[in-house]
């Protein structure tokens, strides 16, 4: 679906026409893929899915556009479920830079975004670059010192009130969750080792990373998840299981992550996770998690090695622990 914006004029006199297109657009498609042409597999995939809407009609994919002359000289692609989104695939052609093309669409993009009743977006960059600067003067803030980590939000409240304490329940991983699990890997505070296998340690963007992840639980029968999901639409926790590349996939690795005001679910979540047979499962957690390592020792897995002072959390270091299941 596409609707006009508005029009603009560039510091070189020339006149763009903004728009947004809501995926799935068949007229708009087949100018769309092209120019982003270069962003890399599986983002490509999700391009893809996105103008087949049977296939992900419950994620919003808009594409707005500043159009020069009838063609897309730039594109900001936003994600968005329940008023929370990410923001990226921002591209101008080489040709048309450094005329205020961007800031002109990123002007229009937040204000649809606002007024359709967006509450928190993230987005990643390089720290203090151009496009850095652009996002802060929109609003976005690093989530931790000197990332290019961004969100944004319209209430400073958000989170407070997001991870308030709902009812909760227990989850697949579908596409709605691409935008919603990032208000959980921004989140400051909490356990540093969130999850080895995606590579998540602290606050992270899993922006990218989930894609992959999500493609892979479609795709390969040895890749599960579940999520906790609170009354809000909160994602509050995570439970994974997948392959250990670092072991040529010849053992398994669960990793389980879940907000402070919930930790009290984590045996639930883990239990409700499919861990497969024949296989040597690792964990690996912080020697202070103890909730973390409770919910690993009743579900059967041992302590199995320690690595000493090799987590630097808050001042201080902690240990790291592996623990281990053979099924």
């Amino acid at each position: 679906m596409y609707s006009s914006l508005a029009s603009a004029r560039l510091t070189t006199g020339e006149t763009i026409d903004i728009s947004v297109v809501l995926a799935p657009d068949h007229q708009w498609q087949s100018q769309i893929i092209p120019f982003l042409g270069h962003k890399p597999g599986n983002f490509q995939w999700h391009l893809e899915m996105a103008f087949q809407n049977e296939k992900i009609p419950i994620l919003e994919t808009r594409f707005y556009l500043a159009v020069l002359q009838g063609q897309p000289i730039c594109n900001i692609m936003t994600v968005e479920y329940a008023g929370i989104g990410i923001l990226g695939h921002v591209y101008t052609l080489p040709a048309h830079r450094r005329k205020g093309v961007c800031r002109a669409l990123m002007g229009e993009q937040m204000s649809d975004f606002t007024r359709r009743g967006g509450r928190y977006m993230t987005l990643g960059t390089g720290f203090d670059t151009h496009p850095y600067r652009i996002y802060e003067s929109f609003g976005f803030r690093s989530v931790i010192t000197d990332s290019g980590f961004m969100k944004f939000r319209t209430d400073d409240a958000f989170e407070a009130q997001f991870f308030g304490i709902e009812a909760v329940s227990i989850v697949k991983p579908d596409w709605r969750h691409w935008p919603i699990i990032n208000v959980l890997c921004a989140e400051r505070g909490g356990a540093f080792i969130r999850n080895v296998a995606c590579e998540l340690f602290g606050p992270s963007n899993f922006e990218g990373g989930y894609l992959t992840f999500l493609r892979g639980t479609i795709e390969d029968t040895r890749r599960d998840a579940r999520l906790l999901v609170s009354a809000t639409g909160a994602i509050v926790g995570y439970a994974t299981v997948q392959p250990d590349r670092r072991w040529a996939d010849q053992s398994m690795l669960v990793d389980l992550h879940l907000q402070a005001n919930f930790t009290s679910k984590a045996h639930n979540l883990l239990r409700s996770l499919p861990l497969p047979t024949g296989s040597k499962i690792l964990c690996w957690t912080e020697s202070d998690t103890d909730w973390k390592i409770a919910a690993l020792m009743e579900e059967g897995f041992q302590h199995e090695a320690t690595l000493r002072n090799q987590v630097a959390r808050d001042g201080r270091t902690v240990n790291a622990e592996v623990y281990s299941l053979e099924t």
